[in-house]
């Protein structure tokens, strides 16, 4: 019953993807983008396995045990439906009384090592909680819905980036839906999978906001800004002064768009300290400081293989400053060979390499940018920045670095796709080939002919 379940939501998503115009793409056969989705499903399925047989604690497993927890959730709904709304909306449920009943039942709804400003936790069980009401309590439709959210974001954010590269389809492609970490930490029950949705949705509908407005649009925009304040509130905090920064520049034609770019930042990120500061009494420094201090402490109740010995952050300024290039190497260069042998890590490290030619391809055959180009460099280039040095700030195990700096590689990829040159790049394959068939045939020659 559970696999009829899974494949008829399976099928009506997948009919959804064939049928809606949200999913055509012009320069993308359909043919391409079900066999995206479908890698999704297959990648939810690896998850699967590898939290069920390579991690077998359930109750440290991410995708298991938030869904264990929006079971008791959901079971309110049968019994004491105002309950179960309440726990829902967040209206009202904040009382001995939930406590009691449900919240003390669950695992991870209260946390010792968990200070954000919003319980990321809360958001994902009220997720399975909300999906268990037509998933009949079925896991991997709960992996199935992620996965069809995760592309809906991914899907929107190729829409938004092939307007300023038209020539780039097959790049864009293989960037956004076929990078290995992507595919695999948006496919499970994990928050990436919603972070993915509301990232595609935020900057694709704010990116024409004005020039086709509609409610919908407006609607989308304020869901997908509440979804990543209750996600990642640090990928908020990066988004949005970039988002601004892109469509007030669009118009004009600037020089110094890179300088215009840190210097907005800046003044944006003293700005908000500032202001969380004098308004609702909360530091910046100090949230990530705790930030770190959480995952430290996790990692000790949990032990994992791939903790990295670190000093702890302070919340000043000179402390991030000095382990600035600390957050640097563990983001940008790890996982290595020979440093970080784990089996699992080994797609990560080729990975990494693959990143690492294209970085050196980028600077032998730079492409010419048109303005409107440069502009969305600058975007995708500080997002990324700002996602792996967060990443490197606060995540001392290396497991959960690769997890967490998933969301800037498609970003990463698209950036390549804008500064390599593909006719310089075409042309100097067709002078290696050329080379190398005239060396071949030198050899053959003189093995044959003394």
């Amino acid at each position: 019953m559970d696999f009829l379940i899974t494949i008829f939501y399976v099928f009506l998503f997948t009919l959804i993807i064939r049928n809606h115009r949200f999913f055509r793409i012009d320069g993308v056969r359909k043919e391409a983008i079900r066999f995206a989705f479908f890698l999704k499903l297959f990648a939810g399925g690896v998850l699967f396995l590898v939290y069920t047989y390579y991690y077998t604690d359930r109750s440290t497993a991410d995708i298991f045990k938030y869904f264990d927890d929006g079971k008791i959730m959901a079971n309110a709904f049968y019994n004491k439906p105002l309950d179960f709304f309440k726990m829902l909306f967040s209206v009202q449920n904040d009382t001995p009384y939930f406590t009691e009943t449900y919240y003390n039942q669950m695992n991870n709804w209260f946390r010792v090592y968990d200070s954000n400003i919003f319980s990321d936790s809360h958001l994902i069980i009220r997720f399975n909680a909300f999906v268990m009401l037509f998933s009949f309590g079925v896991y991997h439709v709960h992996t199935v819905v992620v996965c069809f959210l995760s592309f809906i974001g991914i899907t929107a954010l190729y829409k938004f980036l092939i307007e300023y590269m038209p020539k780039a389809k097959l790049g864009l492609y293989l960037a956004l839906y076929l990078i290995p970490s992507v595919v695999f930490w948006s496919s499970g029950v994990l928050k990436e999978g919603l972070i993915f949705f509301a990232l595609g949705m935020l900057i694709y509908h704010s990116n024409n906001f004005f020039e086709k407005f509609s409610f919908w649009k407006v609607a989308t925009i304020i869901f997908s800004i509440a979804l990543l304040l209750y996600t990642k509130i640090y990928v908020f905090l990066i988004i949005f002064p970039l988002m601004v920064i892109f469509k007030s520049l669009k118009p004009f034609n600037r020089r110094n768009i890179g300088l215009i770019y840190l210097g907005s930042l800046s003044l944006f990120f003293i700005c908000s300290m500032m202001i969380l500061k004098s308004l609702v009494d909360i530091d910046l420094l100090q949230m990530l400081a705790q930030k770190q201090h959480d995952f430290i402490l996790l990692a000790k109740i949990q032990n994992p293989g791939s903790f990295i010995v670190t000093n702890e952050l302070q919340p000043n300024l000179l402390s991030f400053i000095q382990y600035l290039p600390v957050a640097f190497s563990n983001t940008f260069l790890r996982p290595i060979i020979g440093l970080d042998n784990s089996p699992i890590m080994i797609p990560s490290i080729i990975e990494n390499l693959i990143f690492w030619t294209l970085l050196i391809l980028s600077f032998v055959f730079p492409s010419k940018r048109t303005k409107e180009q440069s502009l969305l460099f600058y975007f995708l280039f500080w997002f990324v920045v700002g996602i792996f040095l967060l990443t490197g700030f606060t995540a001392p195990i290396l497991g959960a670095i690769v997890r967490y700096k998933s969301i800037a590689l498609p970003f990463l990829g698209a950036i390549f796709c804008l500064l390599i040159s593909k006719k310089k790049l075409f042309c100097a394959s067709k002078r290696v080939a050329a080379f190398g068939i005239k060396l071949e045939h030198r050899i053959l020659y003189k093995s044959i002919i003394p």
